[in-house]
């Protein structure tokens, strides 16, 4: 055995590292990457890494065919906004005109990371997919929107979409805003999220699926009430245990979910009074033996998940 570190990124590969050197243990190859529609003064590297013969948790390029919409009308709109966006694929540069990154700036994998049992083998993880537009404004312009955002007084919002963000250091702010339709929902057709688990002894993938429901979402933010496996975006990670469990809350739905961590078979769930954007954790307490297993259901502004100040713990009954 080699005593390795597995870096997730929001590209959607995993990079699998001898934690010892740093040296791949998973072969990495350097391929072309987009050069069109960058800024007049930026430099890109040719090449982007990507581990070969490793599970891609990119998702396909999307193509126009992949728009999606609650109504006719709406997956027209994405359709029409989609043609008059410019994508290369992965790695898009950002640039002076409207760009798309798929997967997202959320990614991929996010904050959370991936979780690993080492009694099976089994790295666990979770991804989404969903596009981000991309548009760098020079920083004098941003500078003056911030500042008329700001006037009297109020924040600058990351979540007000309309004001580029400045990026410090740079001649440019950044615009980011998500593709979605006017309905508010993501114009690519789902899973927006899934949960998959890869054979870290054979570096295949064992099983995929969509996590999470329209439950607490719909168009315009209103929750439909629908408990549609859709597969949600997410933010946070997952939790093994010995026994084979895998905990995870992440989804945009204000759920807790319990799988098989062999075969991906959801075990349990119960609903939470906010949205668990956070890792879960597990824990024996010293005084009675017993184990739970907790999570921070907090909700998550940008997920526009359930908000909640609950930390919420779980255990099996006492007899």
């Amino acid at each position: 055995k080699v005593p390795a570190a597995a870096q997730a990124t929001k590209r959607g590969q995993l990079f699998i590292l001898d934690r010892r050197t740093g040296a791949p243990l998973v072969p990495v190859a350097e391929r072309p990457a987009p050069q069109r529609g960058k800024a007049p003064d930026e430099r890109l590297s040719p090449t982007q890494p990507y581990p070969v013969g490793f599970p891609s948790f990119a998702g396909d390029r999307l193509t126009e065919k992949d728009m999606w919409g609650v109504t006719p009308l709406d997956q027209l709109w994405c359709r029409i906004e989609f043609r008059h966006l410019r994508y290369d694929g992965d790695s898009t540069p950002p640039g002076l005109d409207r760009s798309l990154t798929y997967p997202s700036i959320g990614g991929g994998m996010n904050y959370g990371g991936v979780a690993f049992d080492p009694e099976r083998g089994i790295m666990v993880v979770n991804s989404m997919y969903y596009g981000t537009i991309l548009q760098l404004v020079p920083r004098a312009e941003t500078d003056r929107l911030r500042d008329a955002a700001t006037a009297g007084g109020g924040s600058h919002s990351v979540t007000n979409f309309a004001v580029p963000l400045p990026m410090p250091g740079t001649p440019y702010g950044a615009r980011i805003t998500g593709l979605m339709s006017p309905l508010n929902a993501p114009c690519n057709k789902p899973p927006y999220g899934k949960l998959s688990a890869v054979d870290m002894r054979t570096n295949k993938l064992l099983w995929s699926r969509p996590i999470g429901s329209a439950r607490d979402t719909g168009p315009f933010g209103v929750a439909s009430h629908l408990p549609i496996p859709m597969g949600m975006p997410m933010f946070s990670g997952s939790m093994v245990t010995r026994s084979g469990l895998m905990f995870i809350g992440a989804t945009q739905d204000r759920t807790f979910r319990a799988f098989d961590t062999t075969s991906g078979r959801l075990l349990w769930s119960t609903r939470l009074p906010g949205g668990a954007q956070a890792n879960p954790m597990s824990y024996v307490s010293p005084k009675t033996g017993r184990q739970y297993v907790v999570v921070s259901a907090g909700g998550h502004v940008m997920l526009r998940s359930p908000m909640s100040d609950a930390v919420v713990a779980f255990a099996l009954p006492k007899k």
